[in-house]
């Protein structure tokens, strides 16, 4: 395109309504406490700017829900799941780059006071491409994307899922110039699984990050 077309970009407003509950079980103490909330919500888009077309009406839809439990009191199991169903009411096309389907699981261990393990789970469903770009000398052009081999990348990007690990140890040391240090350590992506967020962009394969974090003492 080289610059000689421009996006219609204008002012976007909307309308949002959401409803939903929440449900706290409590016993005593932390064991067997469960708690589970879920959001309906509803948003009207006037003149949305979606990726690199510019939609005159449209509408997002869905429904969020959460759930945590403490089966016992070191171990907290948690997993949240989002419905989205966004809509082009133009012409009746689903927005891109928007999964339908979004989850995440996991649970949290702390099996000795400071020292915690937690293993996380998530799962993003196939994402349509855009197809339109919006300009003002042209109006709506098609748009066809590729790889770095020059092959057509489809309609879509595919669902993945990703496994990590995490763990960190809080080292209480109460020195007159220091409180505590955090030891931490990130394995991100331990199936090695190749997917991409947005078209064009790989993520990392199997990866992992250490570090240590200080809290000083504060003054006074």
């Amino acid at each position: 395109i080289g610059g000689t077309l421009s996006q219609q970009l204008s002012e976007e407003t909307s309308q949002t309504y959401e409803i939903g509950f929440e449900q706290p079980w409590l016993s005593m103490g932390k064991q067997g406490r469960v708690a589970f909330n879920a959001t309906y919500f509803y948003t009207d888009y006037n003149a949305h700017i979606q990726e690199l077309q510019l939609i005159a009406n449209s509408h997002v839809h869905g429904i969020e829900a959460s759930f945590k439990y403490n089966p016992v009191s070191w171990l907290e199991i948690y997993s949240n799941y989002t419905f989205t169903h966004a809509i082009n009411d133009d012409d009746g096309s689903n927005f891109s780059n928007v999964p339908r389907h979004l989850l995440n699981s996991g649970f949290t261990v702390e099996p000795i006071e400071n020292l915690s393990f937690n293993f996380h789970a998530r799962s993003v469903s196939s994402r349509l491409l855009a197809t339109t770009l919006s300009t003002d000398a042209l109006g709506d052009l098609g748009l066809a994307f590729f790889d770095g081999s020059s092959n057509a990348a489809g309609t879509s990007l595919p669902s993945y899922y990703t496994l990590n690990i995490a763990a960190s140890y809080k080292h209480e040391l109460k020195l007159s110039w220091l409180n505590e240090l955090t030891y931490s350590l990130r394995v991100n992506n331990i199936l090695d699984n190749a997917y991409q967020e947005r078209f064009g962009y790989p993520m990392p394969g199997f990866n992992f990050l250490a570090g240590i974090t200080a809290r000083f003492k504060e003054d006074g």
